[in-house]
């Protein structure tokens, strides 16, 4: 912010814009957006996320978050050409002209989004880590976390899902890179986006999740098996369930929260695969193992191949146990 540009008179009158202007002074007057200071700092400016946001304010980190990435960085002080700000109004009246509260099912103009959250801890600082992220992420603290050394960090990551891979190629990357670890006190969640149902809908097809992931459970390690964070059952009181669908009255997603922490690309996406295809899966499985149960999904081969692969990682003693039968 504080960018002081002024252009001249002419420029302005031709595109119909104010004689005077700064780019904070175009942002406020199209889409009424005022800055906002994260609690206990004096730092004003614009934040894609902040708990103690309203329902307009929401409205500004979506519109900031949506915003090119010519825009964002004049909104960091850089000043703006003629050229560049009239691309900016541009930009922000189709933004005003849009639906846009995050709830509302036709804002999102890509097919879906999905959300991320990765719990890890670092020797990294808050406020260094934040700077190197992009402006699709945040990081913050969470108290479940219990680092071996440094600082807790939750990584919460918002992005259309057609933009999914190579934004999480990116991010993980990036995050290796600053040292981050994660430990069996951390945990990996995923938000998959359902504005477009209603409560009722999220909730049947939640129980339909919870029964093949229970089913199928020997895919994540014991930690996270018999864990009070991730518990099995839905449960409209309590968010700390495998699949917790309390998460649909706070951000319209059904949150996933299964699977142990990782920074691993690969692991990361071929979980988030399999939940796509559970998510549309319309009966609950038939009775039997993980593996059988697994095999009665429509997985493509590489990823059934993988999931096994997994499985035996997870549950070693099973194949020892095979093994030594074999040798007798």
């Amino acid at each position: 912010m504080g960018c002081k540009a002024r252009f001249s008179e002419d420029s302005f009158t031709a595109e119909g814009l104010p004689k005077t202007v700064t780019v904070y002074d175009a942002l406020n007057k199209m889409l009424g957006l005022g800055e906002v200071s994260p609690r206990g700092t004096g730092v004003r400016g614009y934040y894609p996320y902040m708990h103690e946001h309203t329902r307009n304010d929401k409205m500004r980190r979506v519109a900031y978050m949506h915003l090119s990435p010519m825009i964002r960085e004049r909104l960091r002080g850089q000043c703006a050409t003629i050229n560049e700000a009239r691309k900016m109004v541009n930009f922000m009246t189709k933004a005003r002209e849009s639906e846009l509260a995050p709830s509302s099912r036709g804002f999102y103009r890509y097919d879906s989004a999905i959300g991320i959250e990765l719990e890890t801890y670092g020797t990294i600082s808050r406020d260094a880590l934040i700077s190197v992220l992009p402006y699709w992420a945040r990081a913050k603290n969470d108290g479940s976390i219990r680092p071996a050394d440094g600082t807790d960090h939750e990584v919460i990551l918002l992005m259309p899902r057609s933009e999914l891979e190579p934004r999480l190629f990116k991010v993980c990357k990036l995050l290796r890179s600053t040292g981050l670890q994660t430990n069996r006190s951390c945990g990996l969640h995923v938000h998959i986006d359902f504005r477009r149902y209603s409560e009722k809908e999220c909730i049947a097809q939640a129980r339909i999740m919870n029964a093949w992931l229970e089913a199928m459970q020997e895919l994540v390690p014991l930690s996270r098996r018999e864990n009070t964070y991730c518990q099995f059952g839905i449960s409209q009181t309590s968010r700390y369930r495998a699949v917790n669908v309390l998460s649909y009255n706070a951000h319209k997603t059904l949150e996933i929260r299964l699977h142990s922490a990782t920074l691993d690309y690969t692991k990361i996406l071929a979980w988030i695969r399999l939940l796509e295809l559970l998510r549309v899966i319309r009966k609950k499985p038939k009775a039997a193992g993980c593996i059988a149960t697994l095999e009665q999904l429509p997985l493509a081969t590489h990823d059934l191949i993988y999931w096994k692969m997994r499985h035996q990682q997870c549950n070693p003693a099973q194949y020892t146990q095979t093994l030594s039968a074999e040798q007798e």
